[in-house]
Parts: C-alpha cells; sequence; structure tokens
C-alpha cells in the first residue's frame, strides 16, 4: 500500500515536471489528459522520477506509461514504502 508521503512526492514531481498545477492531478488521470504530457513531457516525467525516487527505468518500461496510475503503481514496486 501506498503511504501518503509517497503520494505527495508523486504528486509534487508530476506537477514540477510538467509545469501543471498539482491541484488539477488525480491518479486516474492519463497523457490525453494533460496537454503538456506530451514526448518533451514524457521525458522530463520519467527524469523527474528517476531523480526524485532514485531510480532507474528501462526502455521498456517507459514506454507502457500511459496513466499516472501505471506510473505510480511501477515506481512502488522499484522502492520500498
Amino acid at each position: 500500500m501506498m503511504n501518503e508521503k509517497f503520494i505527495e512526492r508523486f504528486f509534487k514531481t508530476v506537477s514540477f515536471s510538467l509545469g501543471v498545477d498539482q491541484s488539477s492531478l488525480t491518479i486516474d488521470l492519463s497523457k490525453d489528459d494533460i496537454p503538456e504530457w506530451d514526448s518533451l513531457g514524457h521525458l522530463k516525467l520519467l527524469l523527474g522520477f528517476e531523480e526524485e525516487f532514485e531510480i532507474k527505468f528501462s526502455m521498456e518500461e517507459t514506454e507502457k506509461f500511459s496513466s499516472l496510475r501505471d506510473m505510480c503503481n511501477l515506481i512502488a514496486t522499484k522502492i520500498i514504502l
């Protein structure tokens, strides 16, 4: 189960990486829902998460991301909560 601190860090990273208001974000949003999540935004998200959580993504993993939930779940499996 993801703790509140993890979720807060996750949304803060999304907000900073994409330049969007954190209060507008929900876990159910996808690429189609966030105009700033284009190919450059995708790269910014990946780099932001790698830096914030001190993890690395494989090429296969980066291609699977299509929603915030996907990203959140994968990050959670890579770190100890």
